[in-house]
């Protein structure tokens, strides 16, 4: 295969297009293009991850996931599973990604305020869980 003959970039050729012989170039042609005109792009893309949960909590998204798909319209370009994998490449290894952002919710059986871990927390604690719990197997 000669990469400069169709006059698309080497790095577009697919996988399921290629001899298994022809792979290892077709590697060593996507490396040419990451490091050189790709490393902008995915420069810009790590950063747009990396601001991703402040602009998705500010502009109420539910999560970074729905700002990703509905707000940069992604899951019609790479699809759903392409934005999930798209962030765990980019962020893999980076110390400075944000973790999950924690919100403050008021407990659904104390009303105490807690900072929730998860989307779907609604007890500040164990006891409060089981409390609500027993509370709704009452008859």
């Amino acid at each position: 295969m000669d990469p400069g003959c169709s006059g698309e970039p080497a790095f577009d050729d697919r996988l399921g297009d290629q001899p298994p012989d022809q792979w290892a170039e077709l590697v060593r042609q996507r490396r040419r293009w990451f490091w050189g005109e790709g490393y902008p792009l995915v420069r810009m893309l790590q950063r747009f991850l990396l601001e991703a949960p402040e602009l998705a909590e500010s502009l109420g998204y539910s999560d970074t996931d729905c700002l990703f798909r509905e707000g940069y319209g992604l899951d019609l370009v790479i699809g759903a599973e392409g934005v999930r994998s798209l962030e765990s490449l980019l962020g893999a290894g980076s110390p400075s990604r944000p973790r999950q952002r924690q919100s403050a919710r008021a407990c659904a059986c104390c009303g105490q305020s807690f900072l929730a871990g998860r989307r779907d927390a609604r007890y500040c604690c164990n006891r409060c869980r089981a409390r609500a719990s027993r509370e709704r197997r009452r008859p």
